[in-house]
C-alpha cells in the first residue's frame, strides 16, 4: 500500500525543476475525479427526474373537477381560508432544502 509518507519520501529526491510538473499532475487528477464525480451524481439526478416525471399523472380539468380534490379541505374546522392556507403550504415547501443531490 503506498502511503503519503512514501510519496513525500520520494519527492524528496526528486528534482527540484520536476516539482512543478508533479504538483501540475496533483492539481489535474484531483480536478478530474471531482468531475468525474459531477458527472455520476448529474446522471443519478437525471434518472431520478426521469423517474419521477414518469410517475406524474396527468389530469384534464374534467377529471380535476370530477376528482377528490375538489373540496378537499372543505370540512375542515382548523383551515377557516383555503387560498390563506394553500399559500402558506406553498411557502413552506419552497423554504426546504431539496438540492441534496447536486
Amino acid at each position: 500500500m503506498i502511503t503519503i509518507e512514501t510519496i513525500v519520501n520520494e519527492l524528496d529526491t526528486f528534482p527540484q525543476e520536476l516539482l512543478v510538473e508533479v504538483l501540475d499532475f496533483i492539481r489535474t487528477a484531483k480536478t478530474k475525479n471531482i468531475q468525474s464525480s459531477n458527472k455520476l451524481e448529474n446522471c443519478i439526478n437525471d434518472e431520478i427526474n426521469q423517474t419521477i416525471l414518469q410517475e406524474k399523472k396527468v389530469l384534464t380539468a374534467r377529471q380535476l373537477l370530477n376528482s377528490d380534490l375538489i373540496g378537499l379541505w372543505e370540512n375542515r374546522s382548523d383551515i377557516t381560508d383555503s387560498l390563506d392556507y394553500a399559500r402558506q403550504l406553498r411557502e413552506k415547501a419552497q423554504r426546504r432544502d431539496y438540492d441534496t443531490f447536486r
